[in-house]
């Protein structure tokens, strides 16, 4: 076969390396930009959603399969009809092991701690519908900030409770815990409404993170412009930089 003769003008493809595209892009080193493929899995909504695609899609097969052997997993899958994007929230907080909602697969713990999520549910029993809905909020922050924005900026803060809202008594007014409020559909905290000032926290919050993503982009561009690679350490200084304006942010 004459496309895979080295020897032939048509032989193997000379531009894989560059993606094809020999007058925007270079590779001087010979190395593939693997730095790059990683920030857009770590940092971008790309990795964000194929981490949720992926783990719902293998929680999904692990159900199907454990359901042969556990009565309990075949009886929760079989109130929300074997339906990954069930929105019955009833048929969700009464099962007793596994569920799906709204495409992200759940999982049920132990009664007395908390919540949380990062890729699946994991929903204490006992829990509430508010409960539910926050946690789902919690996977859309995943699949729009990416898997290390969400790790460094709700991931970490999240479960340790930083900032001075435990402290007060309302850590769900945290920017973080408000916009999984907004996003997964609660509107009342505390037995009132969720306070605009908490809403426009939380909406300045994701404007920072907007604003991670312009400067990864610009990075990105000026180093394609002088057909150089993206080093690690520049990676690295741009998202301390944005973690840190985060953190100084969210910790006032």
């Amino acid at each position: 076969m004459s496309y895979l003769d080295p020897s032939s003008a048509n032989g193997l493809n000379l531009f894989a390396y560059c993606g094809n595209n020999p007058v925007m892009y270079a590779d001087p080193e010979g190395n593939f930009p693997w730095l790059i493929l990683a920030a857009v899995l770590l940092f971008t909504p790309v990795g964000g959603t194929a981490l949720q695609v992926v783990t719902s899609v293998v929680s999904y097969a692990g159900m199907a399969v454990a359901s042969i052997f556990d009565e309990d997993i075949r009886n929760d899958m079989n109130a929300i009809g074997w339906n990954p994007f069930n929105t019955e929230e009833s048929a969700t907080l009464n099962s007793s092991k596994v569920s799906f909602y709204k495409g992200v697969p759940l999982f049920r713990t132990a009664s007395g701690g908390r919540s949380g999520s990062f890729g699946a549910i994991f929903l204490t029993k006992g829990s509430v519908v508010d409960d539910l809905r926050h946690e789902r909020g919690h996977n859309w922050q995943l699949m729009m900030m990416g898997i290390g924005t969400y790790g460094f900026t709700v991931g970490i803060p999240s479960p340790l409770k930083l900032g001075l809202w435990d402290k007060s008594g309302k850590y769900y007014y945290a920017p973080w815990e408000t916009m999984a409020d907004i996003l997964g559909g609660v509107t009342h905290r505390y037995g009132m409404p969720i306070p605009q000032r908490q809403i426009t926290n939380a909406m300045l919050g994701c404007v920072i993170v907007l604003v991670h993503y312009v400067f990864h982009l610009l990075l990105y561009i000026g180093y394609r412009r002088k057909n150089e690679e993206i080093r690690f350490i520049d990676i690295i200084i741009n998202c301390n930089f944005v973690i840190r304006l985060r953190s100084e942010y969210l910790l006032l």
